[in-house]
């Protein structure tokens, strides 16, 4: 501080204390630093900080040469140092060297540097680089690497590419926050260097495609980085990969979900280290292993997997169970795995051999939920027989049949001592058990909707309970509730203790529902700390491992996992991450290209290979109000999946429209079953989508609350509609094309003015999501669906609800009205489909036959016919004179969201979760073909790969690619 007082230099103290921190108290270069502001801001510490420059030309000059007095291999440590971003140990540093590097040299370099004040030891093991020299090494390492792109280019030659060879840009498998970083501070830059240099984008990939071309030539397999480097530029560029050749190359550190690969050539090739898109079916359960290692799930297809929770690199996958898996745990060792499923079983798989152990058969229905005995000798299972059982693990047998729940038990978990379980219920009540007799202890009451997911405190004292949109808070001693938490809450689904700070002896509970968020309570306050987003569905499922250090949560399609820093972890870092977020103050240019939605090549994840400015990266880190705690995101498993959720014919019969999950629009040609073209201007699934009836215009809509308006044949924009404020699940046109209606999950029905793209009305009246509309076929009136269980009736021209129509035991999925207009179809979670009369309101017939959700209903344009289609796998077809049932078409392999009829009624389409779209002759009930939207990996080769697991590889070939 007294260089900076002999500049007279103004600033406060902390200001003052942030300054010598970020040149970490270095003498020379605070002189330097000194008299530059006093130059040139006046002596004000705080408006030089406000520039987030650290790096001009005095301090450049003595960084320069204190890193020309180097050594190859000293350099390449701090190469790597600035990669990581974070402090690594000695062992990290030496995996990523390339070539492999002795221990002792390592260590030798590192004293070396130490020496030269380049690098900051955290602890003894630790080491980083102090912030201002992270600066200048990254912009050195982007430099580098710039010019040796430039002179391969212009040489043909490998021989420039040093940094290329030796260090990954990027590291694949790094903790999300990290790889974002290295994203936004070295790979983009670069991108951004190379487009002033050598121009257009185009010309930019042509060279790096160039350069691979080199490699092969060279059949450079040797280990390193170039090639993977190439790949990842191409991939940040959005670069159309379809074809490429990477043959035999060695691609380590490349990081692909959500690129689409089409016909890719890996064959040979070497892919250690590099990341691909996962695909599993929906997540309805997770939980993580009591030592903090792995990550189990459980799935709507039956399949249990474990993820290596470090780098989220897919273990093991089963499938033993044949209906969706609803919970997993782990026991107190986490050597035993627990699955329990709605096949009325329970597998025990051993977690290091990755096998099946054991299957626990007794319950009479769906189990709903496991949990183990903190001992690990017991295990509980709650059943939709109303029973709780209790299993002792070592020999298989039911010890204890627990009865008293009059419905469905949901929940249940062990107290921290083993001596009591929980268990809650449909029936509105939550049970306390005695473990060793089976008695109950005490039945809590004061719950208005089923109890969804329950969990103790840690000292036991406390256990919490939820349904609905309240959560209570339960004296375990008392049996009372002293609290109840309603405040910011939806549907509340499922809870998980989370002992935030031993020190101040405060827990936070963690709650995940249909808000897409996770939200973090203080149990002693009742307030919300912090909410954690980044999902775009309801949220299954919440797990926190035994030490507090990790938490994850789940949508259907997504798992997210945090680490929670703790108070002295977090200030041992902020000074470090205060000089990066500087950094990045300064570094994003508008120049910056930015991800193009409608381009036909790599379409990417929101977060993938998008270079984020720093108030982006700044979201994946929270800090809590009341503890110095940091959460950080570390892993985000995205699921690709290409579920057809919509199916329509144009007019003329000649063109099928399919909506699909991998935000794409698929029309493809019916007499010939070829695609026609693949449209990609969505964002997210698309559920939604309807043809005008002369043909000319499509409409498509879905999760990204846009409608969208194309015109026809060319699938060039009209339009897009804007004002839904949630997921659109409906969209349809008027018998004369002069309207669009269209239903969404922000409970409101909008009509559209197709000629002028304008909203002309908005209808309120349903209570939770519109699911679906339909207009009667003179266009008079419009019918919609809603999860709220009812149906509406409204005066297209007033806008006016005309009628509402009770009867369903769940949330409607589909409506749909007769040609004559006179009988209108809906479709129900109940399992029946409810024909009504028009006239009356009244329900006229019950169609009941499906074993699942019914969740689309469609009328043959001729005859008394009616199709719809079912979670159940099948499609029936009905005769609505007389209710019965006249085929049913089987074929599909998991839920079918969507059917409908081709004009002359000869031809049924239908669209399902197993990705494809069958079309069936509706006479003999034949399929007469399955088409399928092409996959992110259609056809890419993978014979002979190497540095991938049989998990990985399965999965790629589940994806399209070929073995």
């Amino acid at each position: 501080e007294e260089i900076l007082e002999s500049k007279s230099l103004i600033g406060s103290q902390q200001q003052k204390e942030q300054l010598v921190q970020l040149y970490h108290g270095n003498p020379l270069a605070l002189k330097l630093v000194a008299t530059s502001i006093q130059e040139l801001f006046a002596g004000d510490i705080g408006e030089f900080l406000g520039q987030g420059i650290v790096i001009f030309n005095g301090i450049r000059q003595l960084l320069e040469q204190q890193f020309e007095r180097l050594s190859s291999l000293e350099k390449q440590i701090l190469y790597w140092l600035a990669i990581n971003r974070e402090p690594v140990t000695c062992h990290e540093l030496r995996e990523d060297l390339v070539p492999r590097v002795s221990q002792g040299r390592i260590l030798e370099g590192l004293e070396y540097i130490s020496g030269r004040c380049l690098i900051d030891k955290v602890t003894p093991t630790l080491f980083t680089l102090q912030p201002v020299v992270m600066e200048y090494v990254s912009d050195r390492l982007v430099e580098e690497v710039c010019e040796e792109i430039n002179q391969t280019h212009h040489s043909g030659s490998l021989d420039y590419c040093t940094a290329l060879k030796h260090q990954a840009l990027i590291k694949a498998e790094s903790q999300d926050y990290i790889r974002l970083w290295q994203v936004n501070l070295i790979l983009q830059p670069i991108i951004e260097e190379l487009l002033t240099n050598f121009g257009h984008r185009e010309n930019l990939i042509a060279i790096l495609t160039e350069t691979i071309s080199v490699l092969r030539s060279y059949r450079y397999s040797t280990p390193g980085y170039i090639a993977g480097n190439m790949l990842n530029l191409l991939v940040q560029l959005q670069a159309d990969l379809r074809g490429y050749d990477f043959s035999g190359l060695t691609l380590w550190q490349a990081h692909l979900p959500g690129v689409a690969l089409h016909q890719v050539n890996f064959t040979q090739a070497n892919l250690a280290k590099s990341v691909f898109s996962e695909t599993f079916n929906h997540v309805h359960s997770l939980t993580l292993s009591p030592n903090g290692k792995y990550l189990a799930t459980g799935h709507a297809d039956g399949e249990v997997r474990w993820w290596h929770l470090a780098d989220g690199k897919l273990l093991f996958r089963a499938s033993a169970h044949t209906s969706t898996v609803w919970s997993v745990s782990f026991s107190w060792d986490g050597k035993i795995l627990a699955s329990s499923s709605f096949d009325s079983s329970i597998c025990l798989w051993d977690v290091d051999k990755q096998q099946l152990r054991q299957i626990l058969r007794g319950h009479d229905g769906w189990i709903w939920s496991v949990a183990f005995s903190p001992q690990g000798n017991l295990l509980a299972s709650g059943s939709s027989d109303c029973t709780i059982k209790l299993w002792d693990i070592t020999t298989g047998n039911c010890i204890h049949a627990l009865k008293g729940h009059t419905e469905i038990v949901q929940a249940v978990t062990f107290s921290p001592d083993g001596k009591t379980l929980a268990s809650g219920s449909v029936d509105q009540t939550v049970r306390l058990w005695n473990v060793d007799n089976g008695q109950v202890c005490q039945i809590l009451r004061g719950h208005i909707h089923q109890i969804s997911s329950i969990a103790f405190s840690t000292d036991g004292k406390t256990l919490v309970s939820c349904e609905g949109q309240a959560i209570k808070l339960w004296d375990v001693k008392t049996g009372a509730c002293y609290q109840t938490i309603t405040k910011q809450l939806k549907l509340v689904w499922s809870i998980a203790m989370c002992p935030l700070s031993a020190a101040s002896e405060q827990e936070s509970l963690l709650v995940g529902g249909d808000a897409s968020v996770l939200k973090l309570w203080e149990l002693k306050t009742g307030k919300c700390q912090q909410t954690l987003s980044g999902f775009t569905g309801q949220v299954w499922s919440v797990a926190l491992d035994s030490t507090g250090q990790f938490l994850a949560a789940s949508d259907k399609q997504t798992v997210k996992i945090w680490q929670i820093q703790g108070r002295q972890e977090a200030e041992g870092r902020r000074q470090e991450a205060e000089g990066r977020r500087q950094k990045t103050g300064g570094r994003r240019q508008e120049s910056e290209p930015t991800p193009n939605p409608s381009q036909e090549g790599n379409k990417r994840e929101e977060t993938g290979g998008i270079a984020l400015d720093s108030a982006a990266v700044e979201n994946l880190e929270f800090s809590t109000d009341s503890q110095s705690l940091r959460i950080k995101e570390i892993q985000t498993l995205n699921s690709y999946t290409n579920s057809v959720w919509s199916v329509a014919f144009s007019f003329d019969g000649k063109t099928l429209a399919s909506g699909n999950a991998d935000h794409t629009v698929s029309l493809w040609n019916v007499d010939s079953r070829r695609c026609l073209n693949t449209v990609h201007h969505h964002h997210k699934p698309v559920h939604s989508l309807a043809f005008s009836q002369d043909g000319n215009i499509l409409a498509s809509a879905g999760e990204d609350k846009v409608i969208w308006v194309w015109e026809q044949p060319k699938s060039k924009i009209c339009s897009t509609l804007l004002g839904h404020t949630d997921c659109i699940w409906s969209v349809v046109f008027s018998p004369k094309g002069d309207l669009i209606a269209s239903g969404s999950a922000d409970q409101t029905i909008r009509l559209w003015q197709v000629k002028d793209h304008r909203s002309l009305k908005i209808l309120l009246g349903h209570e939770s999501w519109v699911l679906s509309v339909a207009f009667s076929p003179d266009g008079e009136y419009l019918a919609s669906s809603s999860a709220d269980q009812t149906l509406r009736l409204w005066d297209v021209n007033t806008g006016k609800c005309l009628k509402t129509l009770f009867g369903h035991q769940g949330l409607i999925g589909s409506v749909a009205f007769s040609p004559d207009g006179k009988i209108l179809a809906s479709a129900s979670e109940d399992q029946t489909v409810k024909l009504w009369d028009i006239a009356n309101g009244k329900l006229w017939q019950t169609l009941a036959g499906h074993q699942s959700f019914v969740w689309s209903v469609a009328f043959s344009p001729k005859e008394h016919l009616l199709a719809s289609s079912s979670v159940d796998q099948t499609i029936r077809l009905w005769n609505t004179q007389t209710g019965q049932c006249i085929q049913v078409l089987e074929g599909h392999t998991h839920p079918i969201w969507s059917v409908a009829f081709n004009p002359d009624g000869t031809i049924l389409a239908s669209g399902s979760d197993d990705e494809t779209i069958k079309l069936w002759d509706v006479k003999t009930g034949i399929c007469l073909d399955t088409l399928r939207p092409e996959r992110i990996y259609e056809g890419m080769k993978i014979d002979g790969v190497t540095g991938l697991t049989e998990a990985q590889k399965a999965t790629l070939i589940r994806l399209g690619a070929m073995n």
